[in-house]
């Protein structure tokens, strides 16, 4: 009866070890799967941010813009407009270099990236507009 109950005891033994080894294995991939899906939806949410704060760009820029009363207020307008472009220089860095982290973002990405483009473009528009006010100043001035 001593040989069985030893046997049965490392068969107990060796049963709770599969299943501790078996819970463990099962924990880990359960833990790997969240952990994968928790930064797909950190990733969705931030680019959603972006997505909603490159609007709010967007939406300013189509705004009729203030080019001053004089050669020096359209001098200010404009360095605060370079700077604003740098801000939006580097958030387009930062933008890029998150989707190349990111992976497949599906259709979120090319959103972006028409988002980038309109902003790109009526930045490029607006800062041609400064420049011919200070232009304009400057011949007003000269007059």
């Amino acid at each position: 009866m001593d040989a069985a109950r030893k046997e049965e005891k490392a068969i107990r033994g060796l049963s709770e070890v599969m299943r501790r080894e078996w819970i463990e294995e099962r924990l880990g991939s359960t833990r790997e799967a969240l952990e994968g899906r928790l930064r797909a939806e950190l990733v969705a949410a931030d680019l959603a941010v972006i997505g909603e704060q490159l609007d709010d760009l967007v939406r300013e820029l189509e705004k009729p813009p203030s080019y001053g009363d004089s050669l020096r207020d359209a001098q200010v307008v404009l360095q605060n407009f370079e700077r604003f472009e740098r801000t939006v220089e580097v958030l387009e860095t930062k933008l890029k270099e998150m989707l190349r982290k990111a992976g497949d973002v599906g259709d979120e990405e090319q959103r972006l990236k028409e988002k980038l483009k309109k902003l790109q473009t009526l930045r490029g528009g607006r800062k041609q507009a400064l420049l011919l006010s200070l232009d304009y100043f400057s011949l007003i001035r000269e007059v």
